[in-house]
């Protein structure tokens, strides 16, 4: 499905389901993907990988949080060279206790961890710590539990999973500063309680946002 490009005050539920037509035929991977260049990352030991859950590119770097021991943020140029850990595990407040999901706003200039279901670090695309912040959008001492984190063209698009929360959502949209703008999707409070089975079920283009729901 794909949100309103418009992101509005409102907390209205705005969905527009896109049909797709499925023919009985194989799509060839080389149909898909043009492979350009295979470029190996260096080898360094703060660069390891093992259990990669993510990869952002942009023109000049790659951006890949890997979950395998430490979880970790790893920066590297364009030519496969290590550039830096984005943040690093810890108690301190330009650390986390461990990682959620990233978002990389190249508009902005950032780099952002979420961790703990709810709050988000932010740093700059050479890792220096800006600030953290907690995204509190319910009253009272309960709060919405974050799984994914994606940059949208002007915020953020935080998304939850299902649990069976009277007035929850799926989908909260941030500003720049991480203040709520809307919330979008609103959930079945008699679904199951689950996590999703897909690894990234959200993507976007500009301020469009698509979400893979598992159910």
């Amino acid at each position: 499905c794909s949100c309103s490009s418009a992101v509005t005050e409102s907390v209205s539920q705005k969905v527009t389901f896109s049909p797709v037509d499925i023919e009985d035929s194989v799509v060839e991977y080389n149909d898909l993907v043009d492979l350009c260049e295979i470029i190996p990352l260096e080898n360094v030991k703060k660069g390891m990988l093992s259990d990669v859950q993510k990869v952002h590119v942009t023109d000049s770097s790659f951006y890949i949080y890997d979950d395998g021991g430490i979880p970790a943020v790893i920066k590297f140029d364009s030519r496969g060279k290590y550039v830096c850990n984005i943040g690093a595990v810890g108690h301190g407040k330009n650390e986390y206790d461990y990682i959620d999901d990233f978002a990389v706003s190249e508009q902005n200039g950032t780099v952002v961890i979420l961790t703990e279901g709810e709050i988000v670090k932010v740093y700059d695309m050479s890792g220096k710590y800006l600030y953290s912040k907690v995204l509190k959008v319910l009253a009272g001492s309960t709060n919405v539990y974050f799984k994914k984190i994606i940059s949208v063209s002007d915020g953020y698009v935080c998304l939850t999973d299902y649990y069976g929360l009277e007035d929850g959502y799926l989908l909260y949209f941030f500003d720049t500063n991480f203040e709520l703008i809307s919330r979008r999707l609103k959930q079945d409070p008699d679904m199951i309680p689950n996590s999703s089975f897909i690894l990234n079920p959200m993507r976007a283009n500009g301020n469009n946002v698509y979400y893979f729901d598992f159910y």
